[in-house]
Order: C-alpha cells, then structure tokens, then sequence
C-alpha cells in the first residue's frame, strides 16, 4: 500500500498456496534527495533481513549489490520479483519503482476495476485507497460493519449486512489538524500526533478528565482541542451510522457473536495510523472518559452496542483477500477453458487471404491445432494450421467467424461427401460450444461489424501505425502541415495496394504520390497517397516501394495477385 508518507509492506506466499500472509512492515517513502543514492543499497533498507537473502542471495557484504541480486534472480525459476501496488499518490509510486530499479521486477498498479464491481463503483468519486478500505467492509462483514481509516485523512465508509455500500464521509485527520496551526499561524507550535497519544495516556492513567476550558499550556490546549473536535466527529459518525446499519438484516449466515433470531450486532473496524487514538476515543465516547460536559450540554449516547475492533493491516488483509479472489476467478475460467479445448481442438475453420492458391481460390482451410489461455478468459487465442502448412493466432471473436465461414463454405471439395459434412457440424458443434461459454459473443461481433463498417477498411503498416482506407471520410492533410518535398522520386508515381479483412475476397486499390508529408513527432519522411476512390494516407519510403513494384506486376502480368499476407 503506497501511501503519502509510508510503505506499508506485505509478503505473500505462493500462488500455489493460495498466497499465505507472511510478514509485514512499513518504511518512510523516500524523499527526493534519497533518489541521487544508489537504488540497491537504498532497497536493502527498506526490506527486512529475513528476505534479504531471498532477494540477494548469501552477499554478507554490508550493502548488498546490483550484480549479487541479479545473480540471484538468474537462478530463480520466475527470475523477476512481482509487486502488487495500491496507492493515489504518484509521486511516492515513483519512488517505488526507483528503489526497485537495479533489480528484475515487474510493478503491477491495482486499478479500480480490480477493486471494486462497476455498479458500485459507479458514480463514486473516491481514490482507489479509500476503494479498498469499502471492498473491506463488504468482504469481511458478516453483518453490518463502519470502517474508519485514520491517517493523514479520517475517513468513515458503512456496509450493511448484505454488503451493500451505504455511503461514508472524509475529513482532515489528527496530523493534518494539528500542522494546519503551525501552517496557517507560524506563532503556533508545531505538534504531532504522539503528543496528543501521550496526554491520553496521562488522563486516562491520573483518571483526571480533559477539559475544552482549561488553563494548562498552549500544547496542552491545541492538542485538546483537536482531539475534542475529533471525538464529536467520531460521535457524530457512529450516532448516525450505528441507528442506520443496526437495522439492517445480516447477510446469508449470521453473525456467530449474535443470539440466534437476533439482530446482527453492528461492527467497527478502525484502521490507519491513528486507529490506536481513534479506538481510546471511540471507548471514552460512551463513559466520558476524557471529555467531560459542560453545564447543561450533556453528551449524547450512542443508543446501540457495537464490536470495536482495531486492524492496522486491514487494507493490507483486503488487498490480499483480492488477490486470492482474483486467482480463484482465473483458475475458475482457466479450467473453463479446459473443458471445451477438447471440443475446439481438431475442427475445421476457413479464413481468406490476398492471395489465390494454385486453383485461383482465395479461401484457406485449415485446423484448431492448440489452444493459449489469457485472463480475461476474452483474451485468449488459438493456434489455426491450414492446410498450406501456414500458421497463425486467432482471438475467441475472429475464431467464431472463421468456424462460421468454414459451416457456410465447407471443405475445398466440390462433392460434398460424408466425412465433409462431419467436419461441417464438428465445426458447428464448436460453434455452439463457444456461444454457451462466452454469452455475449454474438453482440460482441455485432458491435465489431458496426465499428468496421463505419470506419470500412484499415491497413496496418509494418510500424502498427493504423491507416485510413478508401469509404472513410479522412480530413485532407492542411498545407501548413505539409512540407516541401526533399525528394521527387516517387512524386506523380502509380500505386496499389491490397487489403481484406479475413472474412471477404481481398480487393486492389490503385491511387498517387501527390507529395511528402512529414507528420509531427515523425522524424521518418512519409509520401502522401491519393486513391481512386478519393481516399488518402501517408506511406513511409518502404511502403511506397512495395506500393510500386505491385502496381507494376499487377499491370505487368494482367492479374491482380501479390503475396500471401495474413490479416
């Protein structure tokens, strides 16, 4: 958890043992001057000894070095050291990645779709920190539960008893309030937080109660007052959440702590670095044990009976309770997964291609030879051999059109014999195999006909960079970005080029180098090219050579064939 001022630390196991806590510590976040260090050395201060050796091996040397733990890593079976990172603060992420910076590993920042489901995420404006601390609640509450994160912001979240989120607030914590007198009034001393931890200590000990109209030091007073304003804030919160979530039903399972036919007893978890404080004050609450009333103003009760608890590593039990949920779901799909391999493994798919075979047939057949699985599960690809002996990878969406053009195409063979048709209703049998798994398969490929024919062919270049293609309204190029050509070699130049998305005949198109364009953050001279159809795009040099030398044998030979290229 990577907070404003800290590391808080957790090691887990394996993932094969279901990631066991370990240990946990906290370290200081390094400041910008530490950054200049040497980041190793600087790492073996922020790691405990008893992992030291995991990362570095048996260096005895005081401060261990770049090569001892790369040395080590080498000899790992997974060589790279993978961390799980929580925390809004960028600057002190930044200052993760420098400590680990001389040593093989691979930071993994936790978004908020990992955290928590979109319909309750929806419309919540909070950090991803303050996420973790609501998917607490809802995980570990057997019934109602208010969790309190106390830091260098007090915040509050409540669940009811069937983990719904009910809402909570933020306000400045101890720290914040105690540095914002010496900040707005430099007359003011500056305190921290173990002060006001120390004058509990001293009225709870001296059974002596602490008094808003005191005539003791000016520490005395600021700490009194911020710690007044606080248990009022405390009070105010748990008046109001308690009455709200005690009736509330538990959910599923009740609450082993509550009389059976009995209302869930409500619990409150404080967690943060003040959680110590904010439990003294939460117990003094209901006995006034530091503050005591004034006059005839007289001190509310709570009016209900609540667990108190204090969890300092809560968000650190929540962030490896996700963990665990998340490798739970992947084994889930994986063995999913497994289920069908058998039934896609073997069936037939067909796939055009810009190029015709010896019989002038631009449509490939080929064979389901082997199966990848990605999490998500839509991420996972197959392994296609076609008969040519060519081999690609497909997605689960690109698959399922191919399967279906295969049913509606079927085998090469112009008699249709049994052991076609066979293959024919394998392929539909997998087909049908894949729509049960994934339901939402049909309007997936719906949505990616729409988005293909708004947008009707795209070219990839050899760099990945899309380009627009003939059908699409493409803005012209403005004068002010085009600059005068270096080279008129290729200006005025014929040009074809191909293109086919997979499920079609693949078609030619012809246009001109009217110019050279240089776009902006490309150091590389791009030729722009008109089509045909009135279409345009910019083409590097290697580009429009292949460009040319199609149009010449295309022109050449009568024929519009080039080479095999996949789609």
């Amino acid at each position: 958890s990577v907070g404003n001022g800290f590391f808080n630390w957790v090691s887990l196991g394996s993932r094969s043992l279901n990631f066991p806590l370990q240990m946990f510590w906290r370290s200081q976040v390094p400041e910008a001057s530490q950054r200049e260090e040497d980041p190793t050395a600087l790492l073996s201060r922020h790691i405990p000894g008893s992992l030291l050796s995991y990362i570095f091996g048996d260096d005895k040397s005081a401060s261990p070095t770049k090569l001892s733990g790369i040395r080590e890593a080498s000899q790992k079976r997974m060589p790279v050291l993978c961390i799980v990172a929580i925390g809004s603060n960028d600057d002190s992420m930044k200052g993760l990645e420098f400590i680990f910076r001389d040593y093989p590993h691979r930071i993994v920042r936790m978004q908020d779709s990992d955290v928590l489901a979109p319909e309750v995420a929806k419309g919540l404006d909070v950090g991803i920190d303050r996420k973790v601390v609501i998917r607490g609640a809802m995980d570990n509450a057997d019934g109602p539960c208010l969790v309190i994160d106390a830091g260098s912001l007090l915040s509050h979240d409540a669940c009811d008893g069937k983990s719904n989120y009910l809402g909570g607030g933020i306000a400045p914590g101890l720290q914040t309030r105690l540095r914002a007198m010496n900040t707005c009034n430099a007359a003011m001393p500056a305190l921290d937080v173990a002060y006001c931890e120390k004058l509990l200590e001293s009225a709870e000990k001296e059974k002596k109660q602490l008094s808003v109209l005191g005539k003791n030091s000016i520490e005395d007073q600021i700490a009194i007052g911020v710690l007044s304003d606080v248990s009022n804030y405390l009070l105010s919160i748990i008046t109001a959440s308690m009455m709200k979530l005690s009736q509330q039903k538990a959910k599923g399972v009740a609450n082993p702590k509550a009389e059976k036919g009995q209302a869930t007893r409500p619990r409150i978890i404080a967690t943060g670095g003040d959680a110590k404080i904010v439990k003294k004050l939460l117990q003094g609450l209901e006995n006034s044990t530091y503050f005591a009333p004034t006059g005839k103003i007289n001190v509310p009760k709570v009016g209900v009976d609540y667990d108190l608890e204090v969890d300092y590593r809560f968000i650190l039990h929540t962030i490896a309770n996700i963990m665990r949920q998340k490798h739970e779901e992947v084994s889930h799909q994986k063995h999913a997964l497994d289920g069908i391999k058998d039934e896609l493994l073997g069936q037939r798919v067909a796939c055009y291609f810009t190029i015709a075979d010896e019989d002038g047939d631009y449509l490939f057949r080929g064979t389901i030879c082997r199966s990848s699985f990605r999490s998500p599960i839509e991420d996972s690809f197959f392994g296609i051999r076609y008969d040519d002996g060519d081999r690609e990878d497909k997605g689960v969406l690109d698959l399922y059109k191919l399967l279906a053009l295969y049913c509606s195409k079927g085998e090469k063979a112009t008699i249709q014999t049994k052991e076609h048709a066979a293959k024919i209703e394998g392929s539909k049998a997998a087909m049908a195999k894949l729509e049960e798994m994934f339901p939402k398969l049909k309007e997936s490929i719906k949505v990616q006909e729409e988005k293909r024919q708004t947008r009707k062919r795209v070219s990839w270049s050899r760099s990945g960079t899309p380009k627009k293609r003939p059908g699409q309204n493409t803005p012209k190029r403005s004068a002010k970005k085009r600059k005068a050509p270096q080279s008129a070699r290729f200006v005025n130049c014929r040009v074809a080029k191909e293109f086919s998305d997979g499920t079609s005949a693949p078609k030619i198109f012809e246009g001109v180098v009217d110019g050279i364009a240089k776009l902006r953050g490309r150091s590389e001279t791009l030729w722009h090219v008109t089509y045909e159809d009135g279409d345009d795009e910019d083409l590097n040099e290697t580009e429009v050579k292949e460009c040319i030398a199609m149009y010449r044998k295309c022109h050449r030979t009568g024929r519009k064939r080039v080479r095999r290229l996949t789609t």
